[in-house]
C-alpha cells in the first residue's frame, strides 16, 4: 500500500474517554485528549498530548526510524524503579498531511505498558472498537 493509499484509509479521531497508561504500576499518562489512529490491518494506536504525559521519566534516546506515511519517529526510553524499556515510546515531531494532528504526541508500545479507559482494563474494552492489542 502506498503512503497515499494508507492516508486515505486511515482514521484519526478523538477518544473522549479518560485513557491512563501505567508502567511498573505507576501512571505515566492520563488524558481525555488522546487521539486514536486506525490503519488498515493494524490495532488502534493512541497518541497522547505531551502535556498529559509524565515526560520526566522518559529520555529521548537518539534513535529515529522513518515511516513512509508519517515521516521520522523519535524514540524514548523509560526508567522507573529499576525497570527500563528502550524504544517503548515514540513520537512523530512533524508528520506530513494528513497526519499533522499527531505532531508531538506520544505513543506507548502496548507490550510494555498497561492501559485503562475510564478505569477499565483492555480485557473489558470492545475489541473491534477500542484496542489496544
Amino acid at each position: 500500500m502506498t503512503p497515499s493509499e494508507l492516508a486515505d484509509r486511515t482514521t484519526i479521531t478523538h477518544d473522549p474517554r479518560r485513557i491512563q497508561v501505567l508502567f511498573a504500576g505507576h501512571q505515566v499518562a492520563d488524558s481525555t485528549g488522546a487521539l486514536v489512529v486506525r490503519e488498515p490491518g493494524q490495532a488502534p494506536v493512541w497518541y497522547f498530548p505531551r502535556a498529559d504525559v509524565e515526560m520526566l521519566v522518559l529520555t529521548r534516546n537518539g534513535k529515529q526510524a522513518a515511516t513512509a506515511a508519517k515521516g521520522p519517529a523519535s524514540y524514548y526510553s523509560i526508567y522507573r524503579e529499576g525497570h527500563v524499556v528502550e524504544d517503548g515510546v515514540w513520537s512523530f515531531e512533524a508528520p506530513p498531511p494528513p497526519f499533522e494532528a499527531l505532531a508531538g504526541r506520544m505513543v506507548f508500545q502496548p507490550i510494555h505498558f498497561e492501559f485503562e479507559a475510564d478505569g477499565h482494563p483492555p480485557a473489558d474494552w470492545n475489541r473491534e472498537r477500542d484496542g489496544p492489542r
